[in-house]
């Protein structure tokens, strides 16, 4: 989708948009007459920062995808390191170097920068239903020169991706927001080839000041219940620290 500025008010807000990233190409602006008025078709991917104004007024925009910089610079930490020992995380998930792998729900990349590395030889996909978080992560891999990684925009069932495709997936504390776990397991196991495999990390069902609130967390019981019924094969689960664990599973 795209949206219609008025001449003498997209020129100010293109430059603010051109400050924040190097992404925007100037030169996409197409102008038109109207009624005697100019216009400019700006690209919808601008629409992903609360900057725009048409015809002098402020346009608000959808909120639920901003997320607030204090989460996202807690995303991107490096103290994540001192809870998260990767090594072991990718030793459990069994990955390979030449695995294509869907970091589903990858965030602003913290997990996709190390996921990367790891399938250096392989291909991986990290995917967000949040332009916001997409943009950010797309920054992220960029200064990092990882050349075998591609960032898209998903839905929370269809990841834009196709279906048989992948060695395995990396959901990092994304099931316990969907809106239906079930359904969200079953479209991660379409996009597995056979015995594909699933590593999943979650919250331990613990009271905690960063998690989600105890009735959203999924403890390793109901997880291994959820992954049954959506048709995958539970393998085993252990924890990484004193609040979170992980589990995989495996394609029939």
């Amino acid at each position: 989708m795209d949206i219609l500025l008025s001449d003498r008010h997209y020129s100010r807000e293109l430059r603010k948009l051109a400050s924040i990233s190097q992404k925007i190409d100037l030169k996409r602006i197409l102008d038109f007459t109207c009624d005697k008025q100019y216009f400019s078709i700006v690209p919808s991917t601008l629409l992903t920062y609360n900057l725009i104004e048409i015809n002098g007024d402020r346009m608000p925009l959808e909120t639920k995808y901003q997320v607030d910089q204090d989460k996202i610079d807690n995303l991107l930490s490096p103290k994540r390191d001192s809870t998260l020992d990767m090594l072991s995380i990718l030793t459990f998930s069994e990955i390979s170097r030449r695995d294509n792998v869907a970091d589903i729900g990858c965030g602003p990349g913290y997990f996709a920068l190390k996921l990367a590395k790891a399938v250096i030889d392989g291909k991986l996909y990290a995917v967000d239903t949040n332009p916001q978080m997409v943009d950010i992560c797309q920054q992220q891999i960029t200064s990092a020169r990882l050349g075998n990684v591609e960032v898209k925009l998903c839905d929370q069932f269809d990841f834009n991706l196709e279906d048989n495709s992948l060695d395995g997936a990396f959901l990092a504390f994304v099931i316990h927001e969907s809106t239906d776990h079930i359904r969200l397991l079953q479209s991660v196991g379409k996009l597995l080839k056979p015995n594909g495999w699933i590593t999943i990390l979650e919250w331990s069902g613990k009271e905690s000041q960063d998690g989600p609130s105890m009735q959203q967390q999924l403890v390793p019981a109901r997880l291994r219940e959820l992954s049954y019924e959506a048709g995958l094969r539970y393998r085993n689960w252990r924890d990484i620290n004193d609040n979170q664990y992980m589990m995989t599973l495996r394609n029939r």
